[in-house]
């Protein structure tokens, strides 16, 4: 650009990998966190197709320029004046970053369904096409393939939580509520204080109770989920629907694995998969 030197730059060196689920690491960026059954190669096309599309922009008014240096300045001046508000060098992962995303008016987008709703724009289609990269219909094909596995991944989890609460965790529950009430009477006719037993086995009648309403929450959902034909409302209802029923009858199930008896829970707790070998 016409200039003979350049003052020392300084150079971030520190670990960003674990601040951010896509880092810049001093001269790429990298993608962390990726599950085993997922690619990258998506967000990989869709990234390049960004770049490209951005250099071409730059590429045209260069080549319209009178002086090129000149020019190329005020390309990369206003580049970075008008995009600085997306370089955030802090934790992605904690409230700093949404609150801060939020200051500066930018999306922050909580899962994968709106984060593919967000791209199902015009402007997003024009961009593949006029890239020559995708058409209209292939980039719908690639939207409702998405939510399609999407959907069928979260019935699969909603139907496995049924078979395991129910064919498991409750029948657990129920044996050990009889145990209890078991040595509830026992205690009782020994002339004893039951109170200890009384206030468990309640506690145990009472979370046993709201394990069998979320299963029936659980179960509504996943069989009103199935049907849908569209593929994006399909997706919706999964995410609005079932993944908020796994969630409350889970913590009925937490809740019992923290009084039934060990030798009966049939699951391993996280204190066993973590300290026994």
């Amino acid at each position: 650009l016409g200039v003979s030197t350049l003052p020392p730059l300084p150079k971030d060196v520190t670990d960003r990998n674990r601040t951010s689920p896509f880092a810049f690491t001093g001269d790429r960026f990298e993608f962390r966190t990726a599950g085993s059954s997922l690619s990258v190669s998506w967000p990989g096309f869709v990234l390049c197709t960004v770049v490209a599309d951005v250099l071409r922009e730059i590429a045209d008014e260069l080549e319209k320029a009178s002086d090129v240096n000149e020019t190329a300045q005020h390309i990369l001046h206003r580049i970075a004046r008008e995009h600085r508000r997306i370089v955030f060098n802090g934790d992605n992962y904690g409230q700093d970053w949404v609150d801060e995303a939020a200051r500066r008016g930018l999306p922050n987008l909580h899962d994968t369904v709106d984060a593919y709703t967000a791209i199902s724009t015009d402007e997003v289609v024009a961009l593949f096409e006029r890239n020559g990269i995708l058409s209209p219909d292939e980039f719908q094909a690639r939207l409702d393939t998405t939510f399609q596995h999407y959907a069928q991944c979260i019935l699969i989890e909603g139907r496995t939580a049924i078979s395991v609460v129910r064919r498991q965790i409750l029948p657990a529950a129920m044996q050990y509520s009889v145990r209890v009430a078991a040595a509830c009477n026992s205690v009782k006719e020994a002339g004893a204080s039951v109170e200890p037993y009384a206030t468990t086995l309640d506690a145990m009648c009472t979370l046993a109770g709201k394990l069998q309403d979320g299963l029936a929450v659980l179960e509504s959902a996943v069989s009103e989920t199935q049907p849908i034909e569209n593929h994006r409302e399909r997706a919706e209802a999964a995410r609005d629907r079932i993944i908020p029923a796994m969630a409350t009858l889970r913590e009925a199930v937490d809740g019992l694995e923290c009084i039934v008896d060990a030798d009966l829970w049939p699951l391993p707790t996280y204190a066993e998969m973590v300290y026994r070998r």
